[in-house]
């Protein structure tokens, strides 16, 4: 009810957790004038969706044989086949791979940098940068006490994320694909091992 703030312009949260994207719902009375996709919307989905692929990293399987995860991307390949690039990516890696995210955008694109996993230092192609016209900007949030007392005060007032429908990951492209229509209301939910 636009009632609790978690954090401030001059109490900008560290570090945040979260497992379960309470954050983020999607409430119809908040929307107007939803709309069904249109044909030329319908096109490019089905043309993008073509691109999803699950994968296991090479080292996963060394290390782990073909238990390694697996997991479900758009390779940059596909991208660069397809002459596309994508307009934003969640940056978590940091200075390894970082590279990669300014390859995957397209002109105009924009990298959100919120994590440094692989380190802080990345060398930086600037004219690259220019020619994409790239927007970065970093994302920070809380420490791991003010994700606690946030679960805390959910757990405390009942507060819940509304789920609309769940899927199995087979159908899991035609879910997120779903969502782009604007009918959903609430969390999409894919399930890993159904």
């Amino acid at each position: 009810n636009n009632s609790y703030n978690l954090g401030g312009a001059s109490n900008k949260w560290a570090e945040f957790f979260c497992n379960n994207s309470t954050i983020n719902t999607s409430d119809e009375n908040e929307k107007q004038q939803v709309a069904s996709l249109t044909s030329a919307e319908i096109t490019a989905a089905t043309a993008i969706s073509k691109l999803f692929k699950t994968y296991k990293w090479n080292s996963a399987v060394e290390t782990k044989g073909r238990e390694g995860v697996d997991r479900f991307t758009v390779g940059k390949q596909a991208f660069e086949a397809a002459g596309m690039g994508v307009n934003l990516v969640i940056e978590i890696g940091g200075g390894a791979t970082f590279d990669q995210s300014m390859e995957a955008i397209a002109i105009g694109g924009h990298i959100s940098l919120i994590g440094a996993l692989t380190g802080v230092q990345a060398e930086l192609n600037l004219l690259q940068m220019v020619f994409k016209n790239a927007h970065t900007h970093g994302i920070t949030v809380g420490t791991r006490e003010d994700h606690q007392a946030m679960n805390e005060f959910f757990d405390k007032h009942q507060i819940h994320p509304v789920i609309d429908k769940e899927y199995s990951f087979d159908e899991g492209i035609d879910a997120i694909m779903g969502i782009a229509s604007g009918q959903h209301f609430g969390k999409t939910i894919i399930k890993y091992n159904s």
